[in-house]
């Protein structure tokens, strides 16, 4: 039996694959939009279409080009320009952050949101982090914490932002040191206060004494002293309060 030729037959194997192979892209960011996928829609309003949640970082999705093609054309386009094959691996960049790293970018967020009377000692995380290369450390949030004298260990937490909001939030145990004057509360019962007051664009303030111990950020009741009114309102300093409704 004669042999066919090897070579001429894998090329003409190869002429037989499908017009679109599958590749990848590689995006970073917390949804995937259209111009992530297709050179065809890199300005315009269609660029930011939303096609779904991004992949976890380091991780990919499979798009198909199918699924693109019906949300274009719900969005009211014919998706004749767009330049994708029938399938796309679409990939989530990823930074990764060693324990010392996540702490030191951590630490500035803890000082600042640290409690008044509370002085920083120490922070550490437990673990190493993944995330996408444009996630940036936000607000730092403390827990109660027992009112008593001495050093104290507790556990803290800081936002990590991407695209203007929050993605997760990174416990950080940090080691603080109460003062005499945290144990206190931030008003004292009788305490003299300045009331905010908002209806719609007006503000005023208003005098008025405090009916109870309250600490910083609790609801507590004001009385107003020129009316004697009762109010409820948010204490956002030792001399100032927000009322609520």
């Amino acid at each position: 039996m004669a042999k066919l030729p090897i070579i001429p037959f894998l090329l003409a194997s190869a002429f037989c694959l499908p017009a679109y192979a599958e590749s990848e892209r590689t995006i970073d960011g917390s949804r995937i939009v259209l111009k992530d996928v297709s050179d065809g829609y890199d300005e315009g309003e269609l660029a930011s279409l939303d096609l779904g949640p991004a992949p976890p970082p380091g991780s990919s999705r499979l798009l198909s080009r199918v699924e693109v093609e019906e949300q274009l054309r719900a969005a009211g386009d014919d998706a004749k320009s767009l330049r994708m094959p029938s399938a796309l691996r679409v990939k989530s960049a990823a930074k990764r952050w060693s324990t010392e790293e996540l702490r030191e970018a951590v630490t500035p967020r803890l000082m600042a949101a640290l409690p008044p009377g509370l002085t920083f000692k120490a922070a550490k995380l437990s673990r190493p982090l993944v995330t996408s290369p444009s996630v940036t450390v936000g607000a730092a949030h403390f827990p109660k914490f027992p009112k008593r004298t001495g050093e104290l260990t507790l556990t803290a937490s800081v936002d990590m932002q991407q695209d203007g909001a929050t993605v997760l939030r990174v416990p950080v145990t940090v080691v603080v040191v109460i003062s005499e004057a945290a144990t206190r509360p931030a008003a004292n019962k009788g305490a003299r206060v300045n009331l905010v007051i908002e209806h719609g664009p007006a503000r005023v303030t208003a005098l008025a004494t405090a009916l109870s111990d309250t600490e910083l950020g609790a609801v507590g009741l004001f009385r107003v002293s020129t009316t004697q009114r009762v109010l409820r309102a948010r204490l956002l300093s030792a001399d100032s309060a927000q009322v609520v409704q």
